[in-house]
C-alpha cells in the first residue's frame, strides 16, 4: 500500500470514517512552523473570562452608562494558537472555538458572519426610524410654539405656554438623539469586537483548502508510484515464469536441435526486421512526455533488460545462433511492453488542475502587469496633456486680450474719424 504523509492519513481526512480531529490537530501542530501548508489548519480556542453579551437596555430603550461610549477592548484572556477563534454571532451562539480547522468549522464560521451583519444591518434601521421619528417630532415642537400664553389673572401675570411647552420637546428631542447614537455606537463595538475575535471564512476556507490539494498531491505521486512499481514486479515475474517454462520443455540439447533444424535464411531475417521495428518503437516511446514516475520504471526495465541480454551476440552468416536471436527477441518483446505500459501512465486530473490553475495564475499576474503599466503610461499622458492645455490656455487667453485690446482701438479710431467728419459738416453748415 503506498505510504502517505501522516498529515494525509484516513485520521486525518475529515472525509474519511476514521478521521479524529484531535489527531488532525496534533499532527498540524508538528507542521505548524514549516511550509507545510496543512500546518495553517492547526488552531487552539481562545477563551472569555466571561462572555461579553450585548449593550443592556433600560427604560424607553436607554442604555445603562455603561452601554455608553466607543467599547472595541477585548475580552479575551486566552488569544490560542494558530487560526484561533472565539465563536460569538451576536445571538445564541456565545462559546470558545474548536481546535482544528474542518469544512465544518469553515461553514460554522461563514454562518456566523452572516448573521453578525444581519444583526447589525436591523441595529443600524432601528437607529434610522429613531431618526425619523425624532425629525418628525420637530414639527409638533413648532406646533407647541404656537400655543398661546395663559393668562393666570385678568388683568394680571401670563404664562408662555407655547415657549414651555417648545423647551420641554426640545430637551426630550435632544435625550433621545443623544442616547439612539450612543447605542449604535455600543452596538458597533460589540460587532467590530465579534467580527475581530471570530474567524474569517475565507482565510479558513483556503488553508484547509490548500491542505487538501497538497492531500491530493501526495496521494497522486504515491498512488502512480505504487502502481508502476506493481506493474514492474508482475513483468518481472512472467518473464521469471516464461524463462522457467522454456527450460522445462526445451532442456538440453533437444532445444538447441530443434531450433537448429527451424533456422532458416528466411526465418532469420524476419527475426531481424522485427527486432529492428521494436527498437524504433521504444525509441518513439522513450522521446514521448513521460511522468516522473513512469520515467523511472524505464530506466529500471532497461537496466533489466541490459542485464538479461548481456553475453549474448548477433551472428552475421545465414546460419548462426538461432537460440540467441530468438533469446533477444523475448527480452525485446518483454521490454517493449513495460514501455508501452509506462507510456500510458498519465497525469491525474488533479495535477492537471493544478498545473492550468498555477499557468492561469501567471498569465493574469501578467495581464494585471500589462494593465498596471497601461494606466501608468495614460497617467503620464494625462499629466503631460493637461500641462500643456494649461500652457495653451494661458498663451490663448493672453492672444485673445491683445485681440480684444487691438479691436477696441480699432473701433476707437473708427468712432473718431466718423465724430470728426460729422463735426466738420456741422461747422461747414454753420459757417
Amino acid at each position: 500500500d503506498p505510504a502517505y504523509v501522516p498529515e494525509c492519513k484516513e485520521e486525518s481526512d475529515p472525509g474519511s470514517e476514521k478521521f479524529d480531529q484531535t489527531i488532525m490537530n496534533e499532527v498540524a501542530e508538528e507542521l505548524k512552523d514549516t511550509d507545510n501548508p496543512c500546518g495553517l489548519v492547526f488552531s487552539t480556542p481562545k477563551t472569555k473570562k466571561k462572555k461579553t453579551g450585548l449593550p443592556p437596555d433600560n427604560f424607553f430603550g436607554i442604555p445603562d452608562i455603561d452601554g455608553y461610549g466607543d467599547k472595541f477592548e477585548s475580552d479575551i484572556d486566552n488569544e490560542g494558537e494558530g487560526m484561533s477563534y472565539y465563536a460569538w454571532n451576536l445571538g445564541d451562539v456565545d462559546e470558545p472555538g474548536k481546535s482544528g480547522l474542518t469544512p465544518t468549522t469553515v461553514k460554522e464560521c461563514a454562518d456566523r458572519e452572516i448573521a453578525r451583519d444581519f444583526q447589525l444591518a436591523k441595529w443600524q434601521n432601528e437607529h434610522r426610524k429613531v431618526e425619523w421619528f425624532n425629525d418628525l417630532a420637530e414639527e409638533v415642537q413648532d406646533w407647541l410654539e404656537a400655543t398661546p400664553d395663559v393668562d393666570v389673572a385678568s388683568p394680571g401675570p401670563t404664562i408662555k405656554a407655547g415657549k414651555i411647552l417648545s423647551a420641554v420637546a426640545k430637551v426630550a428631542r435632544k435625550i433621545i438623539k443623544v442616547n439612539n447614537n450612543q447605542r449604535l455606537i455600543g452596538r458597533n463595538s460589540r460587532f467590530v469586537a465579534a467580527d475581530n475575535e471570530d474567524c474569517n471564512s475565507v482565510q479558513h476556507g483556503l488553508a484547509r483548502t490548500f491542505c487538501d490539494l497538497h492531500c491530493v498531491r501526495d496521494a497522486v505521486k504515491k498512488g502512480d508510484a505504487a502502481i508502476l512499481t506493481s506493474l514492474e514486479e508482475g513483468v518481472s515475474v512472467l518473464q521469471r515464469e516464461m524463462r522457467n517454462l522454456f527450460q522445462a520443455y526445451f532442456p538440453g540439447s533437444s532445444q538447441s536441435a530443434s531450433l537448429l533444424a527451424a533456422s532458416q535464411h528466411e526465418d532469420f531475417q524476419q527475426m531481424r526486421a522485427g527486432l529492428a521495428t521494436d527498437v524504433r518503437e521504444m525509441r518513439q516511446l522513450l522521446q514521448r512526455n513521460l511522468h516522473p514516475t513512469a520515467k523511472i520504471a524505464s530506466q529500471r526495465a532497461l537496466r533489466a533488460f541490459q542485464s538479461a541480454v548481456q553475453g549474448t551476440r548477433e551472428v552475421g552468416q545465414e546460419l548462426g545462433n538461432i537460440s540467441g536471436m530468438q533469446f533477444l527477441a523475448e527480452e525485446t518483446g518483454r521490454l517493449k511492453a513495460t514501455l508501452k505500459a509506462s507510456a500510458q501512465t498519465q497525469t491525474s486530473y488533479a495535477v492537471t488542475v493544478e498545473r492550468r490553475t498555477a499557468a492561469f495564475v501567471v498569465s493574469m499576474n501578467k495581464v494585471l502587469r500589462a494593465k498596471t503599466r497601461t494606466l501608468g503610461i495614460y497617467r503620464t499622458a494625462a499629466s503631460k496633456s493637461r500641462l500643456r492645455q494649461s500652457i495653451l490656455s494661458e498663451g490663448l487667453q493672453d492672444d485673445l486680450r491683445e485681440l480684444s485690446f487691438v479691436a477696441t482701438l480699432r473701433a476707437l479710431d473708427a468712432s473718431w474719424w466718423d465724430l470728426r467728419k460729422e463735426l466738420d459738416r456741422y461747422l461747414d453748415t454753420y459757417e
